[in-house]
């Protein structure tokens, strides 16, 4: 609350819950979130204006949940806040090489949309370890295999990809 010298939030998709009066009597401040919608407490928004992004192609952002919150001035902007890189898939291990590429087939997916992964080892490297996980490395996710492409179904928390070459 009164938080005059921030003019951007950032909200990252591991919130679960914001609580009461948690923006309350701010001005000219442009929040943006990364995930499905959390839990709004009582008057979240109260007495300030806002912009307020959320992620277009999520479903849990429905017109029920975009409501005032107590807010006296909310523009509520719909946007893709992945870009390119969905799922966080590794540049480097932590060997520092990762001796191969792994190319994703869109810029932003969605729950339940179809994700394929190609995977192309550098020459003389074949693949060790592939898999998918949620961001804590906690929940693997089936994937669907034919040669160098995998594909999955979005689900409804964000994922990393793990991945290993190793020399042939």
């Amino acid at each position: 609350m009164h938080c005059d010298n921030i003019t951007r939030f950032d909200i990252p998709a591991s919130v679960t819950s914001i609580g009461d009066w948690a923006f309350g009597e701010m001005f000219n401040k442009e929040i943006r979130f990364f995930g499905k919608v959390p839990a709004l407490g009582k008057n979240c928004f109260k007495g300030g204006n806002y912009s307020i992004y959320y992620p277009a192609r999520n479903a849990s952002w429905t017109d029920d949940v975009m409501q005032d919150y107590g807010g006296t001035n909310i523009t509520w902007i719909p946007w893709d806040p992945y870009g390119p890189g969905t799922p966080d898939v590794p540049d480097t291990p932590d060997d520092g090489q990762l001796h191969g590429k792994i190319s994703v087939s869109a810029v932003y997916n969605a729950e339940g949309e179809k994700v394929t992964l190609r995977v192309t080892p550098d020459p003389g490297y074949k693949l060790a370890l592939f898999e998918v996980t949620d961001n804590d490395g906690m929940r693997p996710i089936s994937l669907s295999d034919s040669g160098s492409t995998y594909t999955f179904l979005m689900p409804t928390y964000d994922v990393t990809v793990h991945v290993k070459f190793t020399k042939i």
